[in-house]
């Protein structure tokens, strides 16, 4: 009784291609059949008879590549150029440009042209360029990125090292120092993790004041930390807030709660001047920002042989000691121990009274000597070392004049395209990688191939218009030199003639508005004057108007009345008091004719005078 082969199965591949090729040619000889060779050869019968009927053609294993090693490299290499220049590509622009290289080569492809490679085909690439990954972005400003770069680099810790070495400071850490200001505004948060349902968001209440509050802190390179300089907004805490506080700090307000040159110069007069130390000379490093710089501060320091260098601006957070390594880990602790206070009692508020307490144990936990030495040494400052500093935080520089390396494709495609002549308006053809060599960077340097030149294109700086006013500070600078002096002199000089010809221009202002004023009221009273008088004549023309109609009215009556001839006084016709004459003399009235005689008229003889009757004298009367 023939018994069936039972075979056992077996995992994938577990045979040698020349162990399959016996396998089918002793079936294809009849030398065994598809179970004997199964057997014999440890292989699967299925395969054997696949491998006989020729089932499947020969080819190459897996998938083939969608991308040429050049065009890979190409792209690797395009990444890291945006990179480091401050314009990161994503995942999605990854697929795009491959498409795009696809599309440009014309080749058959096996993903979808509309919607690119897939995710496990991105995930492939970084494996096969380890040092490639997917990181979320740090926003940085165009100031940080522009100084950001080994020539500005070079040029401080050259700067540096040479006043270092003129000063004799190189092995006398405890005469080094760095002094910045960090601002709390109470959004400081903790960065630890907490316990919470799965799918809620996790909240923590803030505790901490709303006021801006500047806290000015100074370094040593030995690993020592100066009184702190506390700048309120506003004004300083109204209730005791130096409990739990060293007594040798110091205080200080402003309108915004920032540093301000005056400020900075009480600082350095009341903390660093006394606690620095006795030893001389002394090297004080900070930023270059105004609120720091003053006349007066650099003949003070020079008095005390007292050094001071200004770091290159926007680059504090590589070189400055207490942006690298105090600044971050302090703000840290401070939001900690917020936090844990809010734990003690749901009520805590910590306002401006209880925050220099705060802050000072934050300070006595962060700034260790230890530490506050690793920052000296992060930075580069002490020991002086320009390899020191984060070499990630610098923006890299490709100089196409140094490569100016020619690559040539032997398989790249020429397309040609008609451009006009600007000259003879005529068309011409021009080869499209030749336009992409002259324009693209990354094709003048070498990092990638002409034909790509066209897709794989960095972004080009535009030419902005520089504002002739201003002058940028571009490097480091000794600030008590001889020449920044000099500079500080001219400055104060041309402030202080500004600030003279403008209040010369306030004078003038004022001058000139007073005498406008007063024309103004010149003008005014004139025509208030004007108008009174319109007025006035406007009454007397209607008083005027009405006597005339009252002696018209007059003359009416006594026409009427036939008593023109009796006197308007005694309404006779012969005077009453008794005269030595018959003659009779009589006065007329010049506004309504009436008559009366010159004994009544109390008008002497011979005298020629205008009369006026006492009727029509009381209408001017009134």
């Amino acid at each position: 009784m023939n018994h069936p082969i039972i075979l056992e199965k077996m995992s994938k591949r577990q045979y040698s291609a020349e162990t399959m090729e016996k396998a089918a040619g002793d079936v294809k000889c009849k030398k065994l059949n598809p179970y004997q060779a199964a057997r014999e050869y440890n292989v699967p019968r299925s395969t054997i008879c696949d491998k006989v009927k020729e089932k499947y053609k020969k080819s190459s294993k897996g998938l083939s590549k969608m991308l040429s090693e050049e065009e890979e490299s190409s792209l690797v290499e395009y990444i890291n150029h945006m990179s480091t220049r401050g314009f990161p590509i994503t995942r999605k622009m990854l697929k795009s440009y491959v498409v795009a290289i696809v599309k440009e080569s014309g080749r058959d492809t096996l993903f979808n042209l509309d919607k690119g490679p897939s995710d496990k085909w991105c995930r492939n690439f970084f494996r096969r360029y380890p040092l490639l990954a997917e990181r979320t972005p740090e926003t940085q400003d165009k100031a940080r990125s522009r100084m950001s770069n080994w020539t500005v680099m070079k040029q401080y810790f050259t700067l540096l090292e040479d006043t270092m070495k003129n000063l004799e400071l190189k092995d006398k850490p405890s005469q080094i120092f760095n002094c910045d200001e960090t601002g709390f505004s109470g959004k400081e948060k903790s960065k630890k993790k907490v316990i919470v349902n799965k799918g809620t968001h996790a909240y923590q209440q803030r505790n901490l004041t709303n006021s801006h509050i500047t806290a000015h802190i100074c370094v040593a390179g030995d690993g020592r930390v100066l009184p702190t300089y506390l700048i309120f907004e506003g004004s300083l805490p109204h209730r005791n807030f130096t409990e739990g506080v060293p007594a040798n700090w110091l205080y200080g307000s402003s309108d915004s709660g920032y540093m301000d040159s005056e400020l900075f110069e009480l600082w350095f007069e009341k903390i660093f001047i006394p606690f620095c130390g006795s030893r001389r000379p002394v090297l004080l490093t900070f930023d270059n920002h105004d609120s720091h710089i003053s006349l007066s501060l650099l003949k003070l320091s020079i008095s005390h042989d007292i050094h001071i260098i200004g770091l290159p601006p926007h680059t504090t957070h590589i070189l400055q000691p207490l942006d690298v390594g105090i600044f971050g880990p302090l703000k840290e602790k401070l939001a900690s121990l917020a936090s844990v206070l809010g734990y003690l009692s749901s009520n805590v508020q910590i306002g401006k009274a209880k925050f220099p307490a705060l802050l000072s144990t934050a300070i006595d936990s962060v700034c260790s000597p230890a530490r506050v030495k690793a920052a000296f040494r992060k930075a580069g400052m002490y020991p002086v070392d320009i390899g020191a500093v984060d070499k990630t935080q610098i923006q890299s520089q490709t100089d196409a004049s140094e490569k100016n390396k020619e690559t040539t494709s032997s398989n790249s495609d020429s397309r040609s395209i008609q451009i006009l002549c600007d000259k003879c308006g005529d068309s011409i053809d021009v080869d499209v990688c030749s336009i992409a060599s002259l324009t693209n960077p990354l094709v003048r340097s070498g990092l990638i191939p002409e034909k790509l030149g066209a897709i794989l294109v960095p972004p080009v700086k535009s030419q902005q218009l520089k504002r002739a006013s201003a002058k940028l500070i571009t490097e480091a600078r000794v600030l008590t030199g001889e020449a920044i002096i000099l500079q500080m002199e001219e400055k104060e000089e041309a402030v202080k003639k500004t600030e003279e010809d403008k209040e010369n221009r306030k004078i003038e202002r004022i001058k000139k508005r007073e005498e406008k004023e007063r024309i103004s009221e010149e003008k005014r009273l004139m025509a208030e004057k004007k108008k009174t008088e319109r007025v006035e004549k406007k009454k007397e023309a209607e008083r005027d108007k009405e006597r005339k109609r009252v002696i018209r009215e007059r003359k009416r009556m006594r026409k009427q009345s036939k008593t023109s001839d009796v006197c308007l006084v005694c309404n006779g016709i012969d005077p009453v008091a008794e005269t030595e004459s018959d003659f009779v003399e009589w006065v007329q009235c010049n506004l309504c004719d009436g008559w009366v005689h010159r004994s009544c008229s109390n008008i002497g003889l011979g005298e020629n005078e205008e009369y006026m009757c006492d009727e029509c004298l009381s209408l001017f009367e009134e």
